[in-house]
Formats: C-alpha cells, sequence, structure tokens
C-alpha cells in the first residue's frame, strides 16, 4: 500500500493553495467544485506526493489546530528553508534544532493550524 493523499479541511482556500504553493513550492494541480458548497484542491510536491485541501460551505468551520494531520516535509538545506518560512511570517514557527543522532528540523504550521515538519534530507 500507498498513501495517495493527505486531506486537509480549510476555511481559506485561496491562503491555504497559495501557502502550499507559494511558501512550500508545492504545484497546484486540480482545482474544482464537485458539488455546491465544496470545493477541493489537488497539490503535489516534487517528488509526487499530494495534499488534498477541501472546503465545505455546509460544515461548520475548522477549528485551527484541532484535528490529527501533521505533515512532515523532507528539505534539501533546513537553514534556507527556514529563512524562506520566517520570511513568509509562518505561523508556529520554531527554530531549527538538532536530535541526537544528527536529524536536523524545525515546525511551523499552516494557515488552518496543520502542524508541519521540515527535515533536512540526508544525501
Amino acid at each position: 500500500m500507498q498513501i495517495a493523499f493527505v486531506t486537509i479541511e480549510t476555511n481559506d482556500m485561496d491562503a491555504s493553495v497559495a501557502f502550499y504553493t507559494e511558501t512550500l513550492d508545492f504545484e497546484l494541480t486540480t482545482r474544482q467544485t464537485p458539488s455546491p458548497g465544496v470545493e477541493l484542491a489537488f497539490l503535489k510536491d516534487l517528488a509526487g506526493g499530494q495534499i488534498e485541501l477541501i472546503k465545505r460551505d455546509t460544515d461548520p468551520p475548522v477549528t485551527p489546530g484541532v484535528g490529527s494531520v501533521s505533515l512532515t516535509l523532507y528539505v534539501d538545506d533546513i537553514d534556507a528553508a527556514y529563512t524562506r518560512l520566517l520570511e513568509k511570517n509562518t505561523p508556529g514557527l520554531e527554530a531549527p534544532r538538532t536530535l541526537p543522532g544528527g536529524l536536523k528540523l524545525f515546525l511551523a504550521k499552516d494557515p488552518n493550524g496543520v502542524a508541519l515538519g521540515f527535515i533536512e534530507a540526508s544525501h
């Protein structure tokens, strides 16, 4: 088995699409309204991993930070990635740190309160 995509509920589709495309360099592959009051957007990363964003007008607003979804993304240069997110005023941004064993990482949040982890890819 293989993950097809991760779904993230959003209150603001435009802000979410902008964050994933402009800040994290995901590519928007599809944005559609499959039924009244439902909007979907699919985005992919450089390796083909996919995220689905969904906005439903019939659901109560999404409470930021509530839920169990988190995304961890590989980056080539942890310091460059951190600087980029800092420049974009990314919420929940925590400074990079190195864990015992040498893994370099930092944490942030997307506009929906979804926890994001960034780890430096081993070369």
